[in-house]
């Protein structure tokens, strides 16, 4: 998944109401790498993302 995409899908379901855990765990679920290749995503940096997207 591109990047700007991810980006969009975690705007998304902020919007949506999620909370920073829900959209950490969906994209783990999902198996979505992290823009440096990791496996996991936290909250913490659900967050940055969206402090920088802002």
């Amino acid at each position: 998944m591109e990047e700007a995409a991810v980006v969009e899908r975690i705007r998304g379901a902020r919007k949506a109401g999620k909370s920073l855990s829900e959209i950490a765990a969906e994209l783990n679920a999902d198996r979505v790498p992290t823009a440096h290749g990791g496996k996991r995503w936290w909250p913490s940096t659900i967050r940055a993302i969206l402090g920088r997207a802002a």
